[in-house]
């Protein structure tokens, strides 16, 4: 189990990690026990154009000491064997990726395909945050898409930001998902959007 302690002694550990060569990047993995990956999302920029920038931005991510990337939408332009194949043969591996809540169901069998262990939705459409009707539906769409992603070998997680703990009369988006996710729905937290939460929560 990941204590409090434990987890800001890995994190001083990687904020030390990030003021040395990158070379020796590598290492911290080995050393703190986690393995540290990329979000292709933070690389957007970069790889406008998959089709040409994307080789050389996996190979970049491999060079400085990355072990794994998170997929995201921009690179599905290709089929996904091809995509495995390019991130196999960089040196990398995709273990999760983010796919869009309106093609959640159309994606179930790419993410399979591409060696995926989880398909993450990291955004709930903006009308749908605009009322708690909106989050009973989100989440019985997610329970319903979990349910697919099953049967193809996969585990479905949901990305949370801090739209969720928005204040409506009868209560917040949050407690609804909490109440109504079904537990195979898993969440994938990130600590900065988890403490933008936390103040949301609070104001």
């Amino acid at each position: 189990m990941l204590t409090r302690r434990r987890f800001a002694a890995l994190s001083a550990t990687v904020a030390g990690a990030a003021l040395v060569r990158p070379s020796t990047l590598q290492a911290a993995p080995t050393r703190s026990g986690l393995e540290f990956g990329v979000q292709l999302f933070q690389v957007r920029d970069q790889i406008q154009d998959p089709n040409q920038a994307l080789p050389a931005t996996l190979r970049t991510i491999h060079d400085i000491g990355y072990a794994s990337v998170e997929t995201y939408p921009i690179v599905y332009n290709r089929p996904a064997r091809e995509l495995k194949a390019l991130i196999h043969d960089t040196g990398l591996k995709a273990t999760s990726g983010h796919f869009d809540y309106d093609t959640l169901e159309a994606h179930v069998d790419y993410a399979a395909e591409l060696g995926l262990h989880y398909m993450v939705c990291p955004w709930i459409p903006k009308p749908l945050q605009d009322s708690l009707d909106g989050f009973h539906k989100a989440a019985a769409h997610f329970n319903g898409v979990a349910e697919q992603a099953r049967k193809a070998g996969l585990t479905f997680a949901f990305h949370p930001h801090n739209y969720e703990y928005k204040k409506y009369p009868g209560g917040r988006g949050w407690e609804i998902l909490m109440a109504e996710l079904d537990p195979a729905v898993k969440l994938e937290l990130d600590v900065y959007w988890a403490v933008e939460g936390a103040r949301t929560r609070s104001n």
